[in-house]
């Protein structure tokens, strides 16, 4: 029978249907920040060879199907309400996308399954990565399989986007797996949007699996101390050099490479040209990769304003005391308590000690 959650702690599923990997994620409760209390991922690959066939790959489609029937079943096993599924750049492209809709229909009764445009896909994308980094300011790239997602963000305002064919599976196929020809069409793409130079001294935020891989390829080279890839940042230099030796890595190299997922091999090169020009066109001084995406861009939008406008390091605090703390007023008696000791404090300083309390 299926679970029926609290009314204060209601649970929302989404399927994040991409070009190589289906998730589902379903979070609970009303939070500034998203609580995720299931997260699954196969990786079926529906987009590669879409370049060359115009199709969504066969070899994928019996698994997909059977692996959203399961996904069904388990949201509606825990009582999710909305599940929704939003399908991506290999599904809207894709000749059969239509023919696989439908058949995905009759195994989700009732399931809204949402095509997402490329504009589209950049703002539940630009949504989620400022849902984790409210005040984020330059530019905001995510790659899947399929697309390239570019987006402009001001002071964590979202501005123009711009959807490019240069995920990484549909960039091999474009290239027929040659890396010199994957460089010439990144960069003839990349040159057709010309706002991405407003990016000079600021960051390039990255969101995708493809990218995280890169960052825990680099965690484990220089011994990073925490297995944590959100908000872990780079400087330009350090961000070319990485992709510089991933491209020119050899598979058995790559295979060697502490921290290189294998699941990912295939990917990394064309991630690291794609990310190396980007880095040249915008001009960032840093880049800051981010775990938070299109699936938290969903989530936000099922929230009411006045838990979006929270801080979310504060709403995390506050949560932290209200579930663990043993007196409730503690926190703004000890704020109170703390603020002589100063007397000249920045905003900044004054959030943390803030949170700290």
């Amino acid at each position: 029978m299926p679970y029926a959650p609290p009314a204060n702690l209601p649970r929302r599923g989404v399927v994040d249907l991409g070009s190589n990997s289906v998730r589902l994620v379903v979070y609970e409760g009303n939070n500034r920040n998203p609580v995720p209390i299931f997260n699954e991922k196969a990786v079926l690959r529906l987009g590669r060879g879409l370049q060359a066939t115009g199709r969504l790959n066969d070899e994928g489609i019996g698994p997909a199907l059977m692996v959203m029937q399961r996904y069904y079943l388990i949201g509606k096993a825990m009582g999710a309400s909305p599940f929704e599924v939003l399908a991506t750049a290999a599904v809207r492209d894709a000749t059969n996308g239509p023919d696989f809709v439908a058949s995905l229909q009759t195994r989700m009764p009732g399931v809204p399954i949402r095509i997402l445009s490329g504009p589209e896909e950049a703002e539940y994308s630009a949504d989620g990565m400022l849902c984790g980094i409210p005040d984020a300011d330059g530019i905001l790239a995510d790659i899947g399989g399929g697309s390239l997602e570019v987006v402009r963000l001001t002071q964590g305002t979202r501005g123009a986007s711009q959807t490019l064919r240069l995920g990484v599976i549909r960039l091999a196929d474009r290239s027929r797996g040659d890396l010199n020809l994957a460089r010439e069409i990144v960069e003839a793409d990349i040159a057709t949007v010309p706002w991405l130079t407003e990016g000079s001294e600021r960051d390039l935020y990255l969101v995708g699996g493809a990218w995280r891989a890169l960052a825990r390829i680099q965690m484990a080279r220089s011994n990073y101390p925490l297995q944590m890839v959100h908000h872990y940042g780079m400087d330009a230099p350090g961000t070319r050099d990485l992709t510089n030796m991933i491209a020119a890595a050899s598979r058995r190299t790559l295979e060697r490479m502490p921290g290189a997922p294998k699941r990912r091999l295939d990917d990394l090169p064309y991630a690291a040209i794609a990310l190396r020009r980007l880095l040249r066109v915008t001009g960032a001084k840093r880049v800051v990769f981010s775990a938070s995406g299109l699936r938290e861009g969903w989530f936000m939008r099922h929230m009411p304003d006045d838990i979006r406008s929270q801080d979310p390091l504060l709403a995390a605090c506050q949560e932290m005391a209200q579930r663990l703390g043993r007196d409730p007023a503690l926190p703004e008696a000890l704020f109170c308590w703390t603020g002589p000791l100063f007397p000249v404090e920045t905003p900044d300083h004054r959030r943390l000690r803030l949170a700290a309390c």
